[in-house]
């Protein structure tokens, strides 16, 4: 059995073998057909990919010229940029070293600038000053023209104001202002050296009259009525410090007429020089000496008196009027008072000793007595306490003593204020008297003397007010304390009658 299987065996294996070959070729076959395919796949796809290949070598190395292109175009530009940037740079260091030396320049510029204006305010300020102290003298120059001699005072006034206003003005010069000053002080010199003799109308006294006038520089003018020889008339000094303080003395003294009128005769005649037997300085008197020593009403010497005070005896004279007034009406009403409550409590003893309260009420409603309100104010609670009775009285007594205190405040206030008036008017006077001391000097005592006796009339005159008012605001006050202790003991009286045993 086994050499059956075995001879099955042999016989089968060649053509297994061959079997196996041919399938073996064909796979083989098979598979080389497979490769060669895959072969010719990848085949076209090499070439594909060699296409894409040169296709992406073309496109790289043209990106690769652009790159190069444009690198070499930034190049360029980053060349001509650098080239322009540095001279960008060149020219902004041209600019700030320009700059520096221009800033230099302005700060130099500023310093000079704020050293000049500084220099330019200083000198602005200089000159405002002196312009100031120019005008103050003008000021000055024109409060002495009216105490001086009254000769050309109009067109001396008019120069004056025309600086004064000048000097106000924008744009005025100082320098004209100046020579304008100095061509017044030359003129009010020629004024001091002329001797002028003219002829024109002139009130001789009351009476307009054809004179011949002599003017002796600033110091003395005379007059004489060229009809006359004795009608003469002198400029002279009042002696007072503001106002009228020239005026023309006709009544002259001894032979002071012949004497003027010898010395205008002379200069008439065409004498260049003449003997002057005249105090024309008045050295001695403030015109004493010329004026002969008439009589003089009492009327006259007041008005001159009041005229001396000044502006402070308006106020002063008020004062003395109203504390007179006053004074008179408080003492009219103080004694009437008085009167009257005496004689009320005499007609009103007889109805409280007869207990007839209605009777005393009905007459202290008749009477205009001060205390006939204060017993009514009591009578009306005569069936209360006398603790009430005496309140009402209290009550009623507010009301009558300020009728009766009225004004004598008011006196009293116008007798103190009276001499610090007088004592404005003499400290008014005293500054005025300085301010011409500062003008003129002190070379002319007549200044000082009628300066200081100007000034002491206010103060004269608030004297002789104030003693009288306060010595009657002095009666008045004991009055009325006469007249509060009479009501409080007619008050005190009445409450007694009605309570005597206090309670």
């Amino acid at each position: 059995m086994n050499t059956g299987i075995q001879k099955n065996h042999n016989c089968f294996s060649p053509l297994l073998f061959f079997c196996i070959i041919t399938l073996l070729a064909g796979l083989s076959w098979s598979a080389e057909k497979e490769v060669q395919a895959k072969y010719a796949k990848l085949q076209q796809e090499l070439e594909s990919l060699q296409a894409l290949q040169s296709a992406k070598q073309d496109a790289l190395e043209k990106a690769e010229a652009e790159r190069w292109d444009q690198r070499y175009k930034q190049t360029a530009s980053a060349r001509q940029h650098e080239d322009r940037s540095r001279s960008i740079e060149n020219g902004y260091t041209r600019l700030a070293s320009e700059m520096g030396r221009m800033q230099d320049e302005l700060v130099r510029e500023e310093n000079d600038t704020r050293t000049t204006k500084t220099e330019w305010e200083d000198t602005e300020l200089r000159a405002e000053t002196f312009k100031n102290l120019l005008s103050g003298v003008i000021d000055r120059e024109s409060g002495k023209v009216s105490s001086d001699i009254p000769v050309g005072i109009a067109e001396r006034t008019l120069a004056l104001s025309s600086l004064s206003t000048g000097i106000s003005e924008k744009g005025s010069h100082i320098r004209d202002i100046l020579n304008g000053y100095f061509n017044y002080r030359l003129e009010r010199l020629q004024l001091t050296r002329e001797q002028e003799l003219s002829s024109r109308m002139s009130f001789l006294g009351e009476k307009e009259t054809d004179v011949w006038r002599l003017r002796l520089g600033t110091v003395a003018v005379l007059e004489k009525d060229r009809s006359s020889s004795q009608n003469t008339q002198i400029l002279l000094r009042t002696g007072r410090l503001q106002g009228k303080v020239f005026t023309w003395r006709t009544q002259l003294a001894e032979n002071y007429n012949q004497k003027i009128a010898t010395t205008i005769q002379s200069a008439v005649d065409g004498n260049t020089t003449t003997n002057i037997t005249l105090d024309i300085l008045q050295n001695k008197s403030v015109g004493s000496g010329f004026i002969s020593s008439g009589p003089v009403s009492m009327k006259q010497r007041v008005i001159a008196w009041f005229k001396k005070g000044g502006l402070v005896m308006y106020p002063l004279m008020l004062a003395a009027l109203f504390g007179l007034f006053f004074s008179l009406e408080r003492l009219f009403i103080l004694l009437r008072k008085a009167r009257a409550s005496k004689r009320f409590m005499k007609r009103l003893r007889p109805f409280l000793d007869k207990a007839d309260w209605q009777g005393a009420t009905a007459y202290c409603g008749r009477s205009g007595a001060s205390l006939s309100n204060i017993i009514s104010g009591i009578l009306r609670n005569v069936n209360s306490s006398r603790d009430v009775a005496e309140k009402a009285a209290k009550e009623s007594m507010l009301t009558e003593l300020p009728i009766l205190e009225k004004r004598m405040v008011l006196i009293a206030a116008i007798g103190g204020s009276a001499p610090l008036m007088g004592l404005l008017g003499t400290v008014s006077g005293m500054i005025s008297l300085f301010k011409v001391i500062t003008d003129v000097g002190t070379n002319d005592p007549r200044i000082l003397a009628g300066g200081i006796s100007e000034a002491l009339v206010t103060t004269q005159t608030g004297l002789i007010i104030a003693i009288p008012i306060l010595l009657i605001h002095g009666y008045l006050s004991d009055r009325l304390e006469r007249v509060q202790n009479d009501i409080a003991s007619g008050s005190i009286e009445v409450l007694n009658k009605i309570w005597p045993d206090g309670e």
